[in-house]
């Protein structure tokens, strides 16, 4: 069996929540007391003006069983981000069904966020890097802006052309087009001093890329691409499932891919932090949804979404009109409007179990690791006993 080793502080959740809270709350924190607190992050699932969603019909998507919309409000997020002005310290820009490297004003984004003080997380495919490099000069401008608090995470899924093009579900010859991006910002990451921003590699197991000659190939694509990190998972079964699907997805999928997986993963996973790439597994216990009874959900104060149609949503899972009963509100950056709707995520009597579940709504890894540890929390003497005792180390 396979050696799970930690995952890096990135993926640490319910840590970085912590400190989060700690640094903006402090020993007056009080959950769910009718005071909106600033969330660590906004994911913002970014649309655009072409006719595309994404350029990629990735086998795992998401987005493949969830109503998708789009609108276009590239004025209001500007407004938005800069009115914030850096009191929400993380910006993640990624899609639930949208490809975020195919709006055009990307970069500008970026950059008015690190001019905010805060840091960002892009999560893209890295298909169009290349091409807004030659347009743009978008790579260049985005590692000059960085710093060690900004990261960029690349789907890689495949090692072969062969498994990328039946996972992906394009031409494999894209993958080199993926390779030469991701090997320009690898370049760019070697001539930052601080070596910022990190550069993740992702890969989502399937049976078509969990042959011991696709891991090999991929770590070796890490390491020549000089990438901070590369992670192993297993697909969810797409947000929208219903719950009894979600559990047969689980056992029919998850656990035989885990199997298969970790035979031919464990001559290549770090053995010490200090490994590049740090190359690491996240096993199926990790998104169980048999762990999703929860009364209250504070992963309100983790995060908030704002969806591909204009809506802000819980969480990253249910941004999408699919899930409706989990809008917050409409697109706003005016703050007073915005906090209201802060403390409708924060709020008390939202149960992810009677409200979640049979919608299809499901935790992911970070709202469950949230809602484990923080279930304990009624107070701040209870999160300071939590520290004290290395729980939230």
């Amino acid at each position: 069996m396979v050696k799970i080793v930690s995952a890096p502080s990135g993926y640490q959740h319910a840590q970085s929540l912590r400190n989060h809270l700690v640094n903006s709350a402090g020993m007056n924190f009080r959950p769910f007391d009718g005071r909106p607190v600033f969330p660590r992050q906004i994911e913002i699932h970014l649309p655009n003006s072409t006719m595309l969603h994404c350029n990629f019909k990735c086998v795992h998507c998401e987005g493949r069983l969830v109503e998708k919309d789009r609108w276009s409000y590239d004025k209001l997020l500007f407004g938005l981000i800069r009115n914030l002005d850096g009191r929400i310290p993380n910006f993640i820009i990624s899609g639930a069904y949208t490809e975020p490297t195919l709006n055009r004003n990307l970069i500008n984004y970026i950059e008015l966020i690190k001019s905010t003080g805060a840091n960002y997380g892009l999560h893209t495919n890295g298909l169009l890097f290349a091409c807004r490099e030659s347009k743009q000069k978008f790579l260049s401008r985005l590692f000059s802006v960085s710093d060690p608090g900004d990261y960029i995470s690349v789907s890689l899924d495949a090692g072969s052309h062969a498994s990328f093009e039946k996972t992906k579900q394009v031409p494999g010859i894209l993958f080199d087009k993926v390779l030469e991006g991701v090997g320009i910002a690898g370049a760019l990451k070697d001539q930052n001093k601080d070596e910022s921003p990190k550069l993740r590699l992702t890969y989502l197991l399937n049976p078509d890329n969990v042959a011991t000659a696709e891991i090999e190939s991929s770590v070796k694509i890490a390491r020549a691409m000089g990438a901070d990190s590369l992670r192993f998972s297993i697909p969810y079964a797409p947000y929208g499932t219903p719950m009894p699907g979600s559990i047969h997805y689980q056992s029919s999928f998850e656990v035989p891919v885990f199997a298969h997986a970790s035979k031919n993963l464990a001559p290549y996973l770090s053995v010490s932090g200090e490994d590049r790439p740090f190359v690491f597994f996240l096993p199926p216990e990790t998104q169980d949804v048999n762990r999703m009874y929860f009364s209250r959900c504070f992963h309100g104060y983790n995060m908030i979404t704002l969806g591909a149609d204009g809506m802000l949503y819980r969480c990253s899972s249910t941004a999408s009109p699919t899930f409706a009963g989990h809008r917050l509100g409409i697109m706003t950056r005016k703050m007073h409007r915005f906090m209201k709707i802060l403390l409708k995520n924060q709020d008390p009597d939202f149960n992810p179990a009677k409200r979640c579940m049979p919608a299809g709504a499901r935790c992911t890894r970070a709202a469950l690791d949230i809602n484990a540890t923080f279930g304990l929390i009624h107070d701040s003497q209870d999160l300071w006993r939590l520290i004290s005792h290395g729980l939230l180390s």
